[in-house]
């Protein structure tokens, strides 16, 4: 689960063509935090993941 997004830049590639309604396209750089639950079963196939500390909520940060 995404928790938090930081955008510390944006800019317009292809110097600002259009693309019909959709408009110019950007380019973001930024940081993204995700929280997992070592124990849901969709998390499984990910390797060591019960060996990461957690959170107060249980939830592995990263």
């Amino acid at each position: 689960m995404l928790t938090q997004l930081e955008i510390t830049s944006r800019k317009t590639v292809l110097n600002g063509k259009l693309y019909g309604a959709v408009g110019a396209y950007e380019a973001l750089c930024g940081s993204a935090w995700f929280a997992l639950d070592p124990n849901h079963k969709q998390n499984e196939a990910i390797v060591d993941l019960n060996l990461a500390p957690v959170d107060e909520s249980g939830r592995v940060i990263f």
